[in-house]
C-alpha cells in the first residue's frame, strides 16, 4: 500500500513470479479523511491504522476534523473510520503498537500521549513526557520513536534537546503507562536551531545486538543499549554538514 496524497492510496500487486518490479498499481478505496503527515502502523492483524495529520481536508493544523483515527481492513478493501480522540487531538506525531495490540499516540498540543484500542474503538489516557515547556510544550512532534525488544518504546526529544541544549531522550514502558527519563549528560545533542528541530530516522539494530540508532538533522548519531539505559555517541557521515536520511 502507499499513500498517494489526500485520501488517495495504491497498491503494488506483484506478477504471478512474485517480481514487484514486474507488477501492477492499482486503486484502492480512498480514506474518509484526506491527511498529509500523519501517523500509520500495522496492527497485528494485518489492518492499517491511522491517525491525526498536520493538514486534512486542506484545513489548517488544529482544525479538529483531521484527527478522527480509520482503519483499513485489507481482506475488504473498506475503511473504517474510529471515534475523535477528544479532547487531546494526535496531528502529525507518532504512533506505535503496544505489546497488547493496542496503539500509543502522541498528543498534538501537550507532553501527553493517548491509547487507542483497535477492537473496542476507546481511548484511554497514555502516559505524560517527563519533558515539557512553553518553549517546546509538543514532546512528540518532530520526533521518531523506537519500538525496543521489550516493547517499550523510545523517543528522542528534539524539541527539549534544542531548546535546552542537553540530550533529552524518554523510554515508554507499557507495564506502567509511564515515561522513564534516559536522558544523556555526555552525548551531544543531535540537532540545532539551524536545522528547524528536524530529526533523522533512527532504527532497532538486529539481535544479539539489540540497540536503538538514531540519526540527527546535522550527522550527528547516537547508540542507546537498553539493558542499561545509556547513549553512546556515534559515527559521524563522510559529510558530516548533510540532512541525515536511512535506507
Amino acid at each position: 500500500m502507499f499513500h498517494g496524497g489526500g485520501a488517495r492510496w495504491q497498491q503494488l500487486a506483484p506478477d504471478n513470479t512474485g517480481n514487484y518490479a514486474n507488477g501492477q498499481w492499482s486503486s484502492l478505496q480512498s480514506m474518509n479523511v484526506g491527511r498529509l503527515y500523519f501517523g500509520s502502523a500495522v496492527l497485528p492483524n494485518g489492518n492499517l491504522f491511522v491517525i491525526g495529520g498536520e493538514h486534512a481536508n486542506s484545513q489548517q493544523f488544529g482544525q479538529n476534523n483531521k484527527y478522527t483515527p480509520e482503519i483499513y481492513d485489507p481482506t475488504t478493501g473498506q475503511w473504517t473510520t474510529g471515534p475523535m480522540d477528544d479532547p487531546q487531538p494526535i496531528g502529525d506525531n507518532n504512533v506505535e503498537v503496544l505489546p497488547n495490540g493496542n496503539v500509543l499516540c502522541g498528543n498534538a498540543f501537550d507532553g501527553g500521549t493517548e491509547i487507542f484500542n483497535p477492537t473496542t474503538l476507546a481511548w484511554s489516557t497514555g502516559g505524560n513526557l517527563n519533558y515539557a515547556n512553553t518553549a517546546s510544550p509538543n514532546p512528540s512532534d518532530e520526533t521518531t520513536w523506537v519500538k525496543l525488544s521489550d516493547g517499550s518504546i523510545l523517543t528522542y526529544d528534539i524539541g527539549q534537546s534544542t531548546v535546552l541544549n542537553k540530550f533529552i531522550a524518554e523510554r515508554y514502558m507499557p507495564s506502567t503507562n509511564t515515561w522513564l527519563d534516559v536522558s544523556s549528560s555526555t552525548v551531544p545533542i543531535l540537532a540545532t536551531k539551524a536545522s528547524i528541530y528536524e530529526l533523522g530516522g533512527a532504527c532497532l539494530l538486529p539481535e544479539p545486538d539489540g540497540r536503538a540508532f538514531y540519526t540527527g538533522s546535522d550527522g550527528r548519531t547516537a547508540f542507546f543499549d537498553p539493558a542499561t539505559n545509556t547513549w553512546t555517541a556515534g559515527m559521524l557521515p563522510f559529510n558530516p554538514g548533510i540532512n541525515t536520511q536511512m535506507t
